[in-house]
């Protein structure tokens, strides 16, 4: 899908394609188990310029996981349409402020630029994705978050100037999780094997069966022993599969690694009924006792939904396909700090194209994220490289490379 507009002698055109992305290993979780998946890729070029972005989508899950390539399409297609309205002579949006609603130290230096022609196409653009009629779907989020990064990342290489920088978040070195799927165990310490290439940071997904769950610890403990890596923590993901049952019973378990463990990411349904949340309340401050952070992560999206979590998670896990891009992940940011919640940042499997958009939040986290999608997916199937610099464990800073600071390879 391709389309080119005319603003004020600005040609724009904005295409949308297919992504496919082959993974290393079996990228199991509780509710789907994957070794490819095809993500949605957005260009926009105008004149000299391109910017590009990814919307991850793993497999449709109610409540959850609501798009596939075909929903991406439709609101793309739908949003062109608006474009076509918007880029019209006299159509609204030149003088749209794309940063309203967030704090003013955010997006500073863009609030005051210049208005030329092809910043005011930039904010008529932005416009159009702000006021597209599909934007009260939530299916539309991964989508609008993929034609944001390309836009922003396309103006920040118009301004050559890192999107980092220009949002104001600064550049600290933060802690990247690299993911172990579920599969059998020789799989999972393979992937072990890769990730520790890159970091010292594991993230384990594991569902509810706790033996097989304590077994993969061991063995994965055991690996870290060998090795003699001391520095490492781990996070255990549940993917909203655990009971209260099943979390009372890791919990007696997981006692053992309790100074590793920094914290159990969603183990509570996406609902959880009256009777139910009064005890996932109180497991989160038996968890909390033994030194362990609850995590909310499929049972919140936007700003909207914090404080619905607020009483039974420390924490949020915020990602770019869940909030729409990344300015509603600032303002995301903003709440939860509100209601006193660790930031987290995640992602969906993707290439180092969606890896770098979020690691421009990255700094904003208090201990850092899973930022491992690219890490995931064969090198053949990445058309991007991320440009991100990782020290001997795992903690990770930006370069300056402008736009968003993925490159093609």
């Amino acid at each position: 899908m391709e389309k080119s507009l005319e603003c004020g002698g600005v040609q724009v055109t904005v295409a949308c394609r297919p992504y496919p992305l082959r993974l290393r290993s079996t990228f199991g979780t509780s509710h789907s188990s994957t070794t490819c998946r095809t993500n949605g890729l957005v260009e926009v070029r105008m004149g000299e310029w391109r910017g590009y972005g990814e919307c991850g989508l793993p497999p449709k899950k109610p409540n959850v996981y609501l798009a596939d390539l075909a929903d991406v399409q439709s609101y793309v297609a739908a949003y062109l349409r608006h474009v076509e309205v918007v880029l019209a002579p006299g159509g609204p949006g030149g003088d749209y402020c794309p940063f309203q609603g967030l704090p003013v130290h955010y997006f500073a230096e863009w609030r005051t630029i210049a208005r030329g022609a092809h910043e005011e196409t930039m904010r008529r653009l932005l416009f159009a994705l702000d006021s597209c009629p599909q934007n009260e779907d939530p299916s539309s989020r991964p989508a609008r978050n993929a034609l944001e990064m390309a836009l922003l990342d396309l103006w920040g290489k118009m301004l050559n100037r890192p999107v980092y920088s220009v949002i104001g978040v600064g550049n600290v070195p933060k802690a990247c999780f690299y993911t172990i799927g579920i599969s059998d165990v020789e799989e999972m310490l393979g992937s072990l094997d890769f990730g520790l290439r890159f970091t010292h940071y594991l993230k384990i997904k594991l569902n509810r069966n706790i033996d097989f769950g304590m077994k993969v610890l061991s063995h994965i403990k055991e690996v870290l022993d060998s090795r003699n890596i001391k520095d490492f923590k781990f996070v255990i993901d549940a993917n909203a599969d655990w009971d209260v049952e099943t979390a009372e019973k890791y919990l007696h378990f997981l006692k053992t690694y309790q100074d590793l463990i920094y914290m159990v990411e969603q183990p509570f349904p996406v609902t959880i009924t009256n009777e139910e949340y009064p005890k996932w309340r109180l497991l989160k401050d038996k968890y909390y006792e033994q030194g362990i952070l609850i995590c909310a992560d499929e049972s919140v999206s936007t700003s909207s939904g914090i404080k619905d979590i607020k009483q039974i998670a420390n924490m949020v896990n915020i990602k770019l396909d869940k909030t729409g891009g990344i300015r509603e992940a600032l303002r995301t940011v903003e709440v939860a700090r509100k209601e006193n919640l660790v930031i987290w940042f995640g992602l969906m499997v993707c290439s180092s194209l969606s890896t770098r958009a979020t690691a421009t939040l990255l700094p904003l986290a208090t201990f850092g994220g899973d930022l491992d999608g690219s890490l995931l997916i064969l090198d053949e199937s990445d058309l991007f490289q991320s440009n991100l610099i990782w020290d001997s464990t795992g903690n990770v800073t930006l370069s300056n490379h402008p736009g968003l600071g993925a490159t093609l390879k």
